[in-house]
């Protein structure tokens, strides 16, 4: 169905690449007739299996730290790509602690201190 109307798409022509071990079949007789495909329309419609995933387990992303540091304005900053930057501003806490870095090349960039690639420069 496609906006509330019926819509038969033509077969692909890629169907008969398909390796015969790799199709399913609902009916064991339809394996039998090798003229049949579970894409054919003209002799049945294809079945639909709905795929299950597996359970997964989605980990917290790890923070890099810098948001358990205590950063004040004017601290010096190392950062992976855009090199030495100077800390303008700082605003919130914890998690969600953002830091405002002026780097020489790039201008001022708003990061959270929590997930930036950054490191103090003591």
């Amino acid at each position: 169905m496609l906006y509330g109307r019926r819509q038969n798409n033509p077969e692909s022509r890629f169907v008969n690449e398909i390796k015969p071990e790799l199709i399913h079949y609902d009916n064991p007789q339809q394996a039998e007739s090798p003229l049949t495909t579970p894409f054919d329309r003209r002799t049945r419609r294809a079945t639909v299996t709905t795929y299950h995933r597996p359970d997964q387990v989605v980990e917290k992303p790890k923070g890099t730290g810098a948001d358990k540091k205590a950063w004040e304005v004017g601290d010096k900053v190392s950062h992976k790509a855009w090199g030495t930057g100077t800390v303008v501003k700082v605003s919130g806490a914890g998690e969600d602690m953002e830091l405002d870095i002026a780097f020489e090349e790039q201008g001022i960039k708003r990061l959270l201190a929590a997930f930036a690639p950054i490191k103090k420069q003591e």
